[in-house]
């Protein structure tokens, strides 16, 4: 009798397996379907990341800083990210031109929000250079900041 009970508790065991594996793989709906429908899918992001920009800060006719700027454009398709492949040197030439001109104040070498102060200012020079619309965002990073003042 004890053999029977244990033969018949491990049937139901098995059968209970299968059909719990069977309708896990073949009859359950896949979630995943469901979740692409309910979240959109945003536009994709293209970065145009140029080259390092060193940057030496001349105050009394010698360098009291040196900076390396990564600096990266988020535009919003392709034929714009080429307009700014073909417009690279151009922009890296204002990019420089407008850095030396902020950080060469001591105003702007003090404060701790500069970076997002040159990241606006490098999103005008990339308006008046490529025209409104087509860069969406100008990120800095400085890889380096070596002040080279003595005391």
């Amino acid at each position: 009798m004890k053999k029977l009970i244990i033969f018949a508790v491990l049937i139901l065991v098995v059968l209970g397996g299968s059909g719990t594996a069977a309708w896990y793989f073949l009859l359950r709906e896949v979630p995943e379907e469901d979740v692409a429908e309910i979240v959109p899918k945003g536009p994709e992001r293209i970065f145009v990341d140029l080259d390092p920009m060193v940057l030496s800060v001349m105050r009394d006719d010698h360098a009291v800083r040196h900076q390396t700027f990564m600096i990266i454009l988020e535009v919003e398709d392709l034929t714009k990210r080429n307009r700014v492949v073909v417009s690279t040197l151009r922009l890296r030439d204002a990019f420089r031109h407008e850095l030396h001109s902020m950080f060469s104040r001591r105003i702007m070498q003090n404060r701790d929000d500069a970076m997002p102060i040159a990241s606006k200012r490098l999103m005008e020079v990339s308006e008046e250079m490529l025209g409104a619309g087509v860069v969406q965002r100008v990120l800095i990073n400085v890889m380096t900041d070596r002040d080279l003042e003595a005391g």
